[in-house]
């Protein structure tokens, strides 16, 4: 059912607007694997995917799915299967006959068909709810038969186009297990646009990183957190340390000493880590960069806590837990491991 994935140097620009909203942007998504497109709004992700499906032609570029260019393949024999943001299902037909649709299209029997809704009702977790209308349904609900007609489509590629944006947190929960299921009982090939990145890191294999139309970053997810592409990318992931300096010989300099830049090239560069990798106050060893400053804020982030440090010409962010006695004009120590750290260009 699934097949690979292969955009090649796609590039669209509209009318209405002088920016380009894809600029020649390459990606590959590798059979059974699912990638999350994340970015902020009006990036380009949505417009990726109506390419991808063929409800936009690009000016330049290639789409090919399991090595055919579909470029001259209209939308509807492509392969490729679309969830919104919006179920978009048949008010006038049941469950059952929404994901039987795609089959009674192609001509198959109407008992074949329902037959078949049935098992991808099952594997959306709907046993039970193919005679009930869709008015009948909650949002939660209306989004698994979305992706049940999708998936009886049987399509080559399933895109997402932030389909679970609309629920709830508690809902959206249920459909990041759901859609792990679904990966594990069929195996599809996803792209799922979000601009959630906690998402993003749930449920895909790797993510990419787009803004204005350009793919800023490609990676595991574990990279797009910790060895970010460029500066920006590390923002885009919710990085909040950067520290300027430069790199001479493979080694980065800056206020916080020297650190090993493998593969940066001589000249300015910018040395990012994790506000979760900032140990407070605990013993450091050897391989740890080494931080003391003043508490200047402290904020709640979800469970945890956000503190902003003042270390000399330096501002550092890093989280403690809820029960952490540090306030605002508490002299702390802080140490980053060196392996945790990474320098980017810029």
């Amino acid at each position: 059912m699934s097949a690979d994935l292969v955009l090649s140097g796609l590039t669209k620009t509209f009318s209405a607007s002088p920016t380009a909203a894809l600029d020649d942007l390459t990606l590959a998504v590798a059979a059974g694997t699912c990638t999350a497109v994340l970015g902020p709004s009006g990036s380009g992700k949505s417009t990726l995917l109506r390419v991808i499906a063929g409800l936009e032609t690009p000016d330049r570029g290639t789409v090919s799915i399991a090595g055919r260019d579909v470029a001259s393949v209209p939308a509807e024999r492509r392969g490729v299967g679309m969830v919104f943001q919006r179920s978009l299902l048949f008010p006038h037909l049941s469950v059952r006959d929404n994901v039987a649709f795609s089959d009674r299209v192609a001509g198959m029997p109407r008992a074949r068909a329902r037959e078949r809704a049935e098992r991808y009702l099952d594997t959306v977790r709907l046993s039970g709810y193919g005679s009930r209308r869709v008015g009948e349904l909650s949002g939660g609900q209306e989004q698994r038969v979305a992706i049940a007609r999708a998936l009886a489509a049987e399509p080559a590629v399933l895109l997402l186009d932030e389909p679970f944006s609309a629920l709830d947190p508690a809902l959206r929960a249920d459909m990041h297990d759901l859609l792990e299921a679904v990966r594990a009982d069929l195996a599809p090939t996803i792209l799922l646009v979000t601009h959630d990145r906690d998402e993003a890191a749930r449920v895909a294999d790797r993510i990419a990183l787009v803004e204005h139309g350009r793919l800023l970053h490609e990676g595991t997810v574990a990279d797009a957190y910790r060895r970010p592409g460029s500066l920006r990318a590390a923002e885009l992931m919710g990085g909040r340390n950067a520290v300027p300096g430069e790199v001479v010989g493979g080694i980065h300099r800056s206020a916080l000493g020297a650190v090993a830049a493998t593969g940066v090239a001589d000249g300015p560069a910018t040395l990012v880590f994790r506000q979760e990798d900032v140990r407070v106050g605990e013993g450091t060893d050897a391989g740890s960069l080494r931080i003391a400053g003043t508490v200047r804020s402290r904020r709640l982030v979800g469970a945890r806590s956000e503190i902003t440090v003042d270390a000399g010409a330096l501002e550092v962010h890093a989280e403690v837990a809820s029960v952490s006695a540090l306030r605002p004009g508490d002299e702390v120590a802080l140490s980053v491991p060196e392996a945790l750290a990474h320098v980017v260009v810029g």
